[in-house]
C-alpha cells in the first residue's frame, strides 16, 4: 500500500480529526466556509478534511457536497476497464455497449465490498467527474460528506487502492468538491459561515435540552 497504511487508517475517524470546532476561532471557521477558500484548498486528505464540511441534516446544516474516493484520470480508468475486459474475454466488444462503465462500477463495488444499507447488496462504484485542480479530474467515490458512516471506511478505501495498484494505477484517497459552484453564480455569494454558526447553536441547544431531560428523569 503506497499511501495509507492500514494500521494508520484504522485509527482515523471523524472524531479523531485534529480539525475540530474547539481548535479554531469563529473567524477562522467562517473563513473556511467561503467558496473562494474551498476552491483554493481542495482536494483534502482524510487527515486534514475540515469537520465543518460534514453535513448535519438532523440540524438542517447543508454544506457543499464533497466526495471521498480515489482520484484517477480518464486514461487510467479506461486502462483499468480494458484490462478487466481482457481478463474476462470481453475485449474489445464490451466497449460497444453503452453500459460498459456500469459493468466496471459493479465489479469495483464487489471487490471493495462497497455495501449499501439496504439489503446488504454490493453498491456500484461509479466514475464521477469533479472540478479538482489536479490532473486527476475523476474520482471513484466511496462516500460523501452527506452519507459518511460512523467510522472512517478504512477497509473499502484500502481494497480500492489495492485493486487500482494491482492494475498499475497509483491513486490517493482524498476529499473532492463534488460540483463547481462557481459556475452557478458569483463566488462571493457562496458562503456557508452563517449556516454553520446556526447549526452549532441548534446542536448546542439540543444537547442542553437532552441534559435537562436527563437531570429531571433522575430526580
Amino acid at each position: 500500500m503506497i499511501m495509507m497504511p492500514t494500521s494508520t487508517m484504522a485509527k482515523l475517524s471523524l472524531e479523531d480529526s485534529h480539525n475540530t470546532e474547539s481548535s479554531q476561532s469563529e473567524d477562522d471557521l467562517s473563513k473556511t466556509l467561503h467558496m473562494r477558500y474551498i476552491k483554493a484548498h481542495e482536494p483534502w486528505t482524510p487527515y486534514d478534511f475540515p469537520k465543518q464540511y460534514m453535513a448535519h441534516v438532523k440540524y438542517e446544516y447543508y454544506p457543499p457536497t464533497f466526495v471521498l474516493g480515489a482520484g484517477v484520470t480518464a486514461a487510467e480508468f479506461m486502462r483499468y476497464a480494458s484490462e478487466y475486459f481482457k481478463r474476462h474475454d470481453l475485449f474489445p466488444q464490451a466497449f460497444d455497449r453503452l453500459d460498459w462503465p456500469s459493468i466496471i462500477a459493479k465489479h469495483l463495488g464487489s471487490v471493495c465490498e462497497h455495501v449499501t444499507t439496504y439489503g446488504g447488496q454490493s453498491s456500484p462504484i461509479l466514475l464521477r467527474q469533479v472540478p479538482t485542480k489536479s490532473d486527476t479530474s475523476y474520482v471513484l467515490p466511496i462516500c460523501t460528506n452527506y452519507n459518511f458512516p460512523r467510522r472512517f471506511p478504512t477497509e473499502e478505501c484500502v481494497k480500492l487502492l489495492d485493486e487500482l495498484e494491482g492494475a498499475g494505477i497509483k491513486a490517493d484517497i482524498q476529499w473532492f468538491l463534488a460540483e463547481d459552484h462557481t459556475e452557478w453564480e458569483s463566488i462571493e455569494l457562496l458562503d456557508w459561515s452563517k449556516d454553520y454558526l446556526d447549526f452549532l447553536k441548534r446542536r448546542s441547544e439540543a444537547r442542553r435540552n437532552r441534559r435537562d431531560v436527563h437531570v429531571v428523569t433522575k430526580q
